[in-house]
């Protein structure tokens, strides 16, 4: 979701990544990977929860919905 990536994007900024970092507790917070863990290996996968999966979840709640 957007949100989600807004708070992704904050933490990359220098200022708040530096305070995250600090702290023992959120430091895992700090400068949170987007692109990463992404190969041709896991592609069939990425586009089986992407398409498939999440395009019958809203075909299968609108048809509920009817």
């Amino acid at each position: 979701s957007l949100e989600m990536l807004i708070l992704i994007g904050l933490s990359h900024i220098s200022y708040i990544s530096n305070i995250l970092a600090n702290n023992n507790v959120l430091s895992i917070f700090s400068s949170i990977p987007l692109f990463t863990g992404y190969s041709i290996q896991t592609l069939p996968v990425i586009i089986y929860i992407c398409i498939i999966n999440t395009g019958l979840g809203f075909a299968f709640y609108f048809k509920a919905m009817e």
